[in-house]
């Protein structure tokens, strides 16, 4: 997940990138949703829900006491 939140960010920040100046847009103030919009939406959005795949689980041994 942690991967998934990682890759929108950056996208974010590549998508809205100033190729002309190197700045980044200010974002929107919290009555508008404020930087919930960085996450792609239009601001005050929610993001809908990734599933991902579980491959492993690590359970550990419990000792008899």
């Amino acid at each position: 997940m942690r991967e998934t939140i990682q890759d929108r960010i950056n996208a974010w920040f590549v998508e809205n990138r100033n190729p002309e100046t190197g700045e980044y847009p200010d974002f929107p103030d919290a009555d508008d949703g404020g930087s919930k919009g960085g996450k792609g939406g239009k601001g005050g959005e929610e993001a809908a829900p990734v599933e991902e795949k579980v491959t492993s689980v690590f359970i550990p041994a419990i000792e008899a006491a």
